[in-house]
């Protein structure tokens, strides 16, 4: 009898919702605190760090990281569309600033999203590697 692959992809929505809200926030922090919209690459890794420190011992914490990123899409874009908004030099007097501003904010996030998916996975990786290193009490 053959055995058939039954391939899921498991996350848990705890952590995931921590690195979700964590990129949101920190994203936020970058935009507009900072100055810095590319900054939102290492906050990705970062939350895919808080996703393996806020997960189980057992838990898929890349696949953790990953889904907290792809969480923080929407949010994201919206940050992105306000950030290029604020930062043009023409007033907000007619709906082409909107629509540059949109637009902008698109390709901005069609460049970046795949490579945060990435580095939210990593992020995952790096931060379970390190709590099992160090053999610490942290998240067990």
């Amino acid at each position: 009898m053959k055995d058939r692959v039954n391939a899921n992809f498991e996350f848990n929505w705890g952590p995931a919702l921590w690195a979700g809200a964590a990129t949101i926030v920190f994203s936020a922090v970058a935009m507009f605190g900072i100055g810095r919209p590319s900054w939102i690459l290492p906050v990705a890794f970062v939350a895919g760090c808080i996703a393996a420190a806020t997960g189980g011992f057992y838990d898929s914490h890349a696949n953790n990281g990953l889904t907290g990123v792809v969480i923080a899409i929407v949010p994201l874009y919206l940050f992105v569309v306000l950030y290029r908004i604020l930062r043009s030099s023409d007033p907000i007097t007619a709906g082409d600033t909107v629509f540059v501003g949109m637009t902008l904010a698109l390709m901005d996030l069609i460049a970046y999203i795949p490579l945060m998916m990435v580095l939210g996975y990593l992020g995952g990786i790096a931060g379970d590697f390190l709590r099992r290193r160090l053999n610490g009490p942290i998240g067990y």
